[in-house]
């Protein structure tokens, strides 16, 4: 990709960790032209005022004289790493609507999705109910399907499997708290690297920039700007998934979340979001509606035998132990296991830990 002078500026001065996103916006803001900088290094010193120390300014200037922002890029291409710009003529619209649009936006993989028509984020907790996952797959699977970008993080449960719903058509996009070069968990490596080859991962931080805990909220501000709305398939009491919630409906976007009952502890988040502001989401349709698209119509569901219907509604009134159900079918176990192994397949149960089953059709 060819920078401006402009670009390369914002890139080189982005490049320093020891200045906060508002110094950098301040250098920025009073030059107006920040390749301004290369030419007169004094101009930082100008800038910065006193919010950067003199020794800092006189490090910047010295850098700006060894590489005049070439090697921050040439690090960027090494990579394959392309960085919009505050100033780049594809910088997303839809960042504007937050009060602290990032400097820069680091990209690897299929640009074009951050100015896509329509995009949704699907976020939750980590530990999100397995039932709750594979709806939470189900519905970024029919919003990818359909045109929609599916936006949310690279955590494990419910990111995870947006991740995996949206996967298949390209349309998915990760945002990263931290730089592409220190992925966060570690172990989403490979994920990592699937989402860079069909969709696309983003950050606000450059490449080397490891992940903080107070980088996570503003991550959460990343997923809720790029979004023309939110859905939250769990949360705890007190869950990071409502900050992108709360980013979202004071950018006055839609924010719908699964009802859950009583008891259930990565549930209770979702229901004090319904109370106060968030839509009851119990179909895709819903999502549709707000987006103002009509969704293709699903297929029929995969049929039942007449054994496997009959253990599907033992399991569909709540979770049933395997005891439970052998009680309920009068069956052996030597019968029921591969009936219960279809029915997963088919997608119409989902396995939780201790043998316990969950209806997701």
């Amino acid at each position: 990709m060819i920078y401006s002078d402009n670009e390369r500026a914002i890139i080189w001065l982005d490049s320093f960790s020891a200045l906060t996103r508002e110094q950098k916006l301040k250098i920025i803001n009073v030059t107006k032209n920040p390749a301004a900088i290369f030419e007169n290094p004094s101009l930082i010193k100008e800038c910065a005022d006193e919010v950067v120390s003199e020794k800092f300014c006189d490090l910047l200037a010295a850098s700006k004289d060894l590489c005049g922002g070439e090697s921050a890029v040439r690090a960027l291409e090494k990579n394959g790493v392309v960085a919009l710009t505050c100033m780049s003529d594809d910088y997303p619209e839809k960042l504007l609507s937050c009060g602290n649009p990032p400097l820069v936006i680091y990209c690897l993989g299929n640009i074009s999705l951050l100015n896509a028509e329509k995009s949704f984020s699907v976020v939750g907790s980590r530990k999100t109910l397995p039932e709750i996952c594979a709806k939470a797959e189900e519905f970024s699977r029919e919003l990818s399907e359909n045109g929609v970008v599916v936006i949310t993080g690279l955590a494990e449960g419910a990111d995870t499997a947006a991740i995996k719903g949206a996967l298949p058509s390209g349309n998915v996009i990760s945002v990263l708290p931290g730089g592409f070069k220190h992925v966060y968990p570690e172990y989403h490596r490979n994920l990592f690297g699937k989402i860079v080859e069909n969709g696309l991962a983003v950050s606000e931080y450059p490449p080397d920039t490891v992940s903080k805990p107070y980088y996570f909220p503003d991550r959460n501000r990343l997923l809720a700007a790029l979004s023309d709305g939110v859905l939250v398939c769990s949360a705890g009491k007190k869950s990071g998934t409502s900050y992108t919630a709360d980013f979202a409906s004071e950018y006055g976007k839609n924010v719908f979340a699964f009802p859950y009952t009583l008891g259930v502890p990565s549930g209770e988040g979702c229901n004090a979001l319904i109370k106060e502001y968030a839509l009851l989401c119990d179909s895709v349709e819903d999502i549709f509606l707000s987006l103002g698209i009509s969704g293709k119509k699903k297929a029929d569901s995969v049929k039942l035998s007449e054994e496997e219907e009959k253990v599907f509604r033992c399991i569909k009134d709540g979770a049933e132990h395997i005891d439970l159900i052998i009680q309920k079918t009068g069956m052996k176990v030597f019968e029921l296991s591969p009936l219960l192994t279809v029915l997963e397949i088919k997608k119409y149960v989902v396995k939780n830990p201790g043998n316990v089953y969950s209806a997701i059709k």
